[in-house]
C-alpha cells in the first residue's frame, strides 16, 4: 500500500496545483481505514468524488466500483470517478468493459471507471 499513498498524493497535488486558481478546493481523505473517501473536489458548482485504488483483481474491482458507488451516495453524487492505477494497459476489451460508466442500483449512481497506467 506504500505505492497506493505515494498515487493518492502525486494525484492530490498535481490536482490542488492545476485546480487552485480556478476556484475548486481539494479536500484530500487519505487511506486512514475509516471508509472516508479519497479526494473531493469542491468546485463552486460542484462536488466531484475521487476514489482512488491500485488493481490488483477483478473481484477487488467489482469490490471497488460498490465502494465507491456507496461514497458518492452518501456524497448525493450522480457520479463518482473511481481512478484505477494498474501496471499495464488494460486490453480493449476490460476498457470497453468498464471505463464507460457503471450504473449501481443499489445506491442508484453512476460509477465512472478511468484507469491509470502507472
Amino acid at each position: 500500500r506504500v505505492f497506493e499513498a505515494n498515487y493518492h498524493f502525486s494525484i492530490f497535488s498535481w490536482l490542488e496545483s492545476f485546480l487552485r486558481n480556478k476556484g475548486v478546493f481539494v479536500q484530500p481523505e487519505f487511506p486512514t481505514g475509516n471508509g472516508k473517501i479519497d479526494l473531493i473536489l469542491h468546485h463552486p458548482k460542484r462536488i466531484y468524488g475521487l476514489e482512488l485504488k491500485s488493481f490488483s483483481d477483478f473481484l477487488e474491482l467489482k469490490k471497488s466500483i460498490k465502494q465507491a458507488a456507496k461514497y458518492g451516495k452518501t456524497l448525493n453524487l450522480e457520479t463518482i470517478h473511481l481512478i484505477v492505477f494498474v501496471e499495464a494497459t488494460p486490453t480493449e476489451k476490460i476498457l470497453n468493459q468498464y471505463e464507460s460508466p457503471i450504473f449501481d442500483e443499489s445506491e442508484k449512481i453512476f460509477v465512472d471507471v478511468i484507469f491509470v497506467e502507472v
